[in-house]
């Protein structure tokens, strides 16, 4: 036996989609229900769990032979059911994810949708939605009681293999480097490990939210008389009678209204419950509470591969990637009064009771007692990035000499002398760099706050015409990027350019492919534009129009995502336990920061790939007691 294909469907008395996984097998309700296999390609069997007590002796042994390759569509799944079902420790290194596959391919994860952007006949079963919500999720219908349904769920199951298998022979034609599947290997790992959250914060979050939120929407309909609350056009025809006439109710919108314009005492209490009433990033406390595993830890965290256009990492449960800033200067005490359950001492102290609590959902993640954090994480990476592969010379001298990129940007474009460079004029440069490298225009800088800044509508148009005359390198690249991508062949610098079956092939300086299926030129408003198959934000598969600044910001990120990876496996190497990462940011537990601190430091910036040189690297660290 050389290759095991399988998939398992099971039942928990918890969503999977709420808990994620390793919560999911931890329920007392928990079991695998049937278990589907091929072996080496052939006929797909399905064993009933419900009927037999074991697997076949042979997959058993399968399982945890290293030279039989496993197969799945998002592997993890069936490597911790089984794990958790059978008592036995299933390692990622014999695991082969065809979910992870197709992403590499450019075809994002969801099962059906790759199986019909490929044209394979053997489509996933549409009735599974209703067949898992009737056997795998309470009450738990009974096979016994459901004989017709049951053999469809059987049969459903034994689809998902041939589906399986159909996806990853079509997908074999852009098969995953051995680097990328040890960095698959190595995620794995750190879900593995998971991140501990401290225990007591997030259930005394979710109660304070809960008592300042709970009664929010009779207030409203007391105060208005609207019928439903939720409802934008209500609330603004209501908002309209008192003399307030606000385009839209978003979270920004409110903000301003209630720091800027003149209100009724009715609207201002209206407006400052719609806020406060908001949970938003709240909710991450009830994910925290709800998905944290017995051992006080939270996995997975992140999703290998899930940005299909650039390889890098997705959030996972409590979107670590996506977490409110912290800039309360006390967070300690906050942290202490959230632990004491003291919902009066924070509004005492800090004010606004929500405001302060989604400061301290990154404080909710804490090392191990007696243990700390040490996070290291690139400095100003996409900016270097840009200037290596554009030859920006001036940009890549003042990196490598660790001057301020964002004053050395306003002297050239403001055509003064570095130490000339004034706060204000600091600012237009940082904003500039952060807004225009990827053929960004006005409304970049305006997305990127400028207008809130101070900047007028005509120094916006200064800032992008001055960087472009500062960058020239780097807007002759977008150039040649879009002109090569459209040819479909040549060379942007250090990028390479070639098509494979219907696919434009981006090769980085790596060795890694970006892959964009199906490409081809269609018409556009200034003449042809390339356009590709992809995944879009909702998860499904479109064709997107592209262009060179988007190109090069896929690029950009990919390379960065290849110096992360690196950096992970570095790391690892090294010993380090790494707990999550956050972009361009890892963060590793440890008992010994000094040694740990300055081993992290040397995996970001002290020992960069052979592919990345003259690119100029830093990397800042810090040691922490809870994550900041």
């Amino acid at each position: 036996m050389k290759k095991l294909h399988l998939d398992i469907e099971t039942k928990s008395g918890v969503d999977l989609k709420e808990v994620g996984v390793y919560r999911y097998v931890e329920d007392p309700e928990f079991a695998i229900l049937l278990f589907a296999y091929s072996i080496d390609g052939g006929e797909v069997r399905v064993v009933d769990l419900t009927e037999e007590r074991m697997l076949p002796g042979k997959i058993r042994k399968a399982l945890l032979d290293p030279d039989v390759e496993k197969h799945a569509y998002n592997a993890q799944f069936e490597r911790v059911c089984l794990t958790k079902a059978f008592y036995l420790w299933y390692d990622p290194a014999q695991w082969h994810c065809t979910m992870a596959a197709a992403a590499y391919a450019g075809l994002g994860g969801n099962l059906s949708k790759v199986a019909k952007a490929l044209g394979i006949p053997e489509e996933k079963d549409a009735s599974g939605t209703r067949l898992i919500n009737k056997f795998s999720k309470p009450p738990f219908a009974n096979p016994e009681k459901n004989p017709e349904d049951w053999q469809r769920f059987i049969e459903y199951c034994r689809q998902d293999v041939a589906v399986e298998m159909a996806i990853a022979d079509a997908i074999s034609f852009w098969p995953m480097p051995e680097k990328e599947r040890q960095i698959y290997i190595l995620d794995q790992l750190i879900n593995d490990r998971g991140v501990r959250i401290e225990p007591g914060l997030a259930a005394s979050a979710c109660a304070m939210i809960d008592s300042h939120t709970g009664d929010v929407e009779p207030q409203i309909i007391k105060i208005t008389g609207v019928e439903n609350p939720k409802s934008q056009k209500q609330m603004l025809g209501w908002l309209k009678t008192q003399g307030y006439m606000p385009d839209n109710l978003t979270k920004e919108s409110v903000a301003t209204s209630l720091t800027e314009d003149p209100l009724t005492d009715q609207a201002r209490d209206v407006l400052e419950l719609r806020s406060g009433g908001a949970l938003g990033s709240l909710k991450k406390y009830y994910t925290a509470r709800d998905a944290v595993c017995a051992d006080s830890r939270i996995r997975p965290t992140v999703q290998y591969y899930g940005a299909s256009r650039t390889g890098r990492w997705a959030g996972r449960l409590m979107q670590i990637q996506n977490l409110p800033r912290s800039t309360e200067k006390a967070l300690g005490a906050a942290r202490e009064l959230l632990a004491a359950g003291d919902e009066e001492g924070l509004s005492l102290v800090f004010g606004s009771v929500p405001d302060i609590l989604k400061q301290l959902i990154r404080p909710l993640i804490a090392p191990d007692p007696g243990k700390m954090f040490v996070t290291a994480d690139f400095s100003s990476i996409e900016a270097r990035i840009v200037a290596w592969l554009a030859g920006e010379t001036w940009a890549l001298e003042a990196f490598a000499a660790g001057r301020d990129i964002y004053k050395e940007t306003a002297a050239r474009m403001m055509k003064k002398p570095y130490e000339a460079v004034s706060k204000e004029d600091r600012q237009r440069g940082k904003i500039a760099v952060l807004a225009l490298g990827y053929n960004g225009s006005t409304g970049a800088l305006a997305q990127m706050g400028a207008l809130k800044m101070g900047f007028s509508e005509e120094e916006l148009k200064d800032i992008v015409w001055s960087w472009r005359r500062a960058n020239k390198n780097i807007v002759r690249f977008w150039g040649k990027v879009g002109d090569a991508a459209l040819a479909g062949a040549g060379h942007a610098g250090k990028i390479k350019f070639s098509t494979r079956a219907g696919a434009l092939v981006i090769t980085l300086p790596s060795g890694r492919e970006l892959i964009y299926q199906q490409a081809r030129v269609i018409s556009g408003r200034l003449g042809g534009e390339l356009s590709y198959v992809g995944q879009t934000t909702g998860g499904g598969l479109a064709r997107i129009r592209t262009y060179g600044g988007k190109l090069t910001e896929n690029i950009v990120q990919a390379v960065a995502r290849d110096l992360l990876a690196h950096a992970l496996m570095e790391a690892h190497g090294l010993g380090l336990d790494i707990v999550m990462h956050v972009h361009d940011e890892i963060v590793c537990e440890t008992g010994a920061p000094e040694e740990t601190n300055k081993a992290l430091a040397f995996a970001l910036a002290g020992n960069p790939p052979a592919w990345a040189e003259g690119l100029p690297l830093a990397c800042d660290t810090e040691v922490m007691g809870y994550y900041r």
